[in-house]
């Protein structure tokens, strides 16, 4: 009986990954189609879509024609983009966003989210993030009651709970 012998074929890269990828190897190095292709487990046409999608994103990307094939790379010295710079309003959206994703704490998604927002306040002064702390304590939600159900009784000065509003029995009502 014949078997089929699995052969390690290696998975391609989720996209996100594979252009963050791609941009080191084009920043160290020039590259065809066939050595992307190549490299990151992709077919040609999905190299040409990964190189659009990074002169998209304003990456400087330099062709040139080789002795028989175009090549790729970024300039020498090329450290990607300006920063991206984000209002304390902005980040706050940011807070708000994960204060009401907390039923998928511990989920990648929250995760990554709370990482983006270390970075984004890493770069900002002291004044802002005081500022910002702030205004998370005032508008974003709070978990579980602002009051104890112990706060939500009353009573009178003499320790007895004032009379629920409610029905007189019929017998005073006049009935």
């Amino acid at each position: 009986m014949w078997q089929h012998k699995e052969v390690d074929v290696p998975r391609p890269l989720a996209r996100p990954m594979r252009l963050t990828r791609m941009l080191r190897a084009l920043s160290s190095r020039s590259m065809t189609l066939k050595d992307l292709a190549e490299e990151f487990s992709v077919s040609r046409r999905q190299v040409y879509c990964d190189l659009d999608r990074v002169q998209e994103e304003g990456h400087p990307l330099e062709q040139s024609d080789g002795d028989s094939e175009k090549t790729w790379q970024l300039p020498l010295g090329y450290k990607g983009l300006p920063p991206i710079t984000v209002s304390p309003y902005e980040l706050m959206a940011l807070h708000f966003a994960e204060s009401h994703l907390g039923y998928l704490q511990g989920t990648p998604l929250t995760d990554d989210l709370d990482s983006l927002i270390k970075k984004v306040e890493a770069g900002l002064p002291c004044k802002v993030l005081n500022h910002l702390a702030r205004i998370n304590q005032v508008f974003l939600p709070r978990s579980g009651p602002v009051r104890g159900a112990e706060d939500r009784s009353q009573t009178t000065s003499e320790g007895v709970a004032p009379p629920m509003h409610r029905r007189p029995p019929a017998s005073q009502a006049g009935l």
